[in-house]
């Protein structure tokens, strides 16, 4: 069925854009290319879909996105690389956003487990400056610090997973901003844990236009990864407020959302600031 997963990119999209791979097909058909289906069948469908139901399973729309569970919607997300008012500050123009904006260099990563890699997001202010993927097998933790010395990054502006296999890492940055994913949330926000507090935060982030990127390598990866961040309805309006999970994203999307995890892991400095800054 029609979805933002990797049927969307790896098949529909991939067909349409003529790069679907010879040993790949992709077939579209709707309950309309069904000859036996009866007309009071598809009558009943239209009572008791509802309209993006019906936009999806019945009338098979791969470009439609109206699940009212999602935090972000498609234009939200391409809305991050919207750099022009980025451009023109480079340029010396509109000076009162230049002074304003935080030009704080940061850096998040998600730590991978066996069989992954590690991706590693620097960032200026809330704007992506660059992404990196630490294949297996490298050393995380010297290639973190090397990123971090080329961007000049200082070592308290550094966050991380450090669930797992994260944990080793505690010993060489000290001074860095390891993060539990399942610790209560701060401030006593009705979340039911902090990596949802910190998802959440990013997307009102990403869809007020304030977080952006520069680096569009994996723009591709990222979208699907976003796309797939649905809000689990609460059974009463004293339930925690949750998000799906990776689990249930993993299946959607067919791998686990590294990129989005770590573009997160950068919000724990939206609650809790540095408590010193290198000068």
């Amino acid at each position: 069925n029609p979805s933002r997963n990797f049927l969307y990119s790896e098949f529909y999209l991939a067909k349409k854009e003529n790069r679907l791979p010879e040993f790949r097909a992709f077939v579209s058909a709707t309950v309309y290319d069904n000859p036996y289906i009866s007309k009071a069948y598809i009558e009943n469908l239209k009572n008791i879909l509802s309209y993006n139901e019906i936009q999806r399973l019945l009338l098979g729309n791969w470009e439609f996105d109206g699940d009212p569970n999602s935090l972000l919607t498609l234009d939200d997300v391409r809305l991050m690389y919207d750099t022009t008012l980025q451009d023109l500050e480079d340029l010396q123009s509109w000076e009162q956003v230049k002074t304003s904006r935080d030009k704080t260099m940061y850096l998040s990563a998600d730590i991978a487990f066996v069989g992954d890699s590690c991706v590693v997001i620097v960032w200026e202010g809330m704007t992506i400056v660059k992404i990196y993927k630490i294949k297996k097998g490298d050393n995380v933790e010297v290639g973190i610090k090397k990123i971090a010395i080329e961007y000049k990054v200082s070592i308290q502006h550094i966050t991380y997973d450090s669930d797992g296999v994260g944990k080793y890492l505690m010993q060489y940055l000290k001074n860095a901003r390891p993060i539990i994913n399942n610790a209560k949330p701060f401030k006593g926000e009705n979340y039911k844990n902090l990596k949802t507090q910190l998802y959440f935060r990013l997307c009102k982030l990403i869809t007020t236009g304030e977080v952006k990127s520069k680096d569009k390598s994996f723009n591709k990866e990222i979208e699907e990864e976003l796309m797939a961040i649905k809000n689990k309805p609460r059974d009463t309006t004293e339930g925690k407020i949750e998000m799906n999970s990776k689990a249930d994203i993993k299946r959607m999307i067919g791998r686990s959302p590294d990129f989005s995890d770590a573009m997160a892991y950068r919000m724990i400095f939206e609650y809790s600031k540095p408590r010193y800054v290198f000068l």
